[in-house]
């Protein structure tokens, strides 16, 4: 997923999983204050490294 402070990005019909994250690194997406639109996508078995430090806490994560 690009990353870009403060831009947009909407995925459709896609699949991010299996992505796995070192240092304070997400995996899977990672929103820096834009808009993330998902659109007939999944995200799943992503392996994040930041779950505790996370500006924007996701439910369920853990790493």
């Amino acid at each position: 997923m690009p990353a870009a402070s403060g831009g947009t990005s909407t995925v459709t019909a896609g699949n991010i999983s299996n992505n796995t994250a070192s240092g304070t690194n997400p995996g899977g997406i990672y929103n820096n204050g834009g808009t993330v639109t998902l659109r007939v996508s999944r995200v799943a078995a992503n392996i994040p490294s930041n779950c505790l430090n996370s500006p924007s806490p996701v439910p369920g994560c853990f790493g």
